[in-house]
């Protein structure tokens, strides 16, 4: 990997966090300061990227839609203010995000926006902790770690997607 934008690193971190062990690893064109080579190597294909996301997606109906966890940036509350802007969410959605972004965000204009169409901030918090087991039966998550979470800890059949489409999912 040559190069990766900082909410692509970030969902990753926290993806493999979440599904093993590992305790530090190293991206090849990423991690800097490399000093000695691993003990241990893994070579990822495109054929293994496309059949993990495969295997991430159920057949769900959606009835709720997760963005940020990790908790989102302020690029993509951004991206997502501008894809709701003039319209109106049919499903649950809730955006999870870091007080002091929330707080930049509110100066920009993006809760307000994000608000109007019926999305829902969770400060601070993500939705592992939160009481949803028997809320929802179906979730959309832009995350890893929802994937992960959402079918472990809440039975929730899930779909990964890029956050475009979640919020088109979100208001469809």
């Amino acid at each position: 990997m040559e190069k990766a934008t900082v909410e692509q690193l970030k969902g990753f971190c926290a993806s493999i966090a979440t599904y093993g062990g590992t305790a530090i690893f190293h991206m090849e064109g990423i991690t800097p300061n490399k000093t000695s080579v691993p003990s241990e190597s893994i070579d990822v294909t495109q054929d293994d990227i496309d059949k993990a996301k495969e295997e991430m997606n159920d057949d769900a109906e959606i009835d709720f839609v997760s963005i940020g966890c990790p908790h989102a940036s302020l690029a993509e509350l951004r991206r997502v203010a501008e894809l709701l802007d003039g319209k109106h969410v049919s499903k649950e959605t809730w955006i999870h995000v870091a007080r002091p972004v929330k707080q930049t965000a509110d100066m920009m204009g993006y809760t307000r926006t994000i608000e109007d169409s019926g999305a829902k901030f969770a400060c601070d918090t993500c939705m592992v902790v939160a009481p949803l087991k028997g809320r929802f039966k179906g979730l959309a998550t832009n995350s890893g770690k929802c994937v992960f979470y959402g079918r472990g800890k809440n039975n929730f059949k899930v779909v990964f997607k890029p956050l475009e489409e979640c919020v088109r999912i979100a208001t469809e």
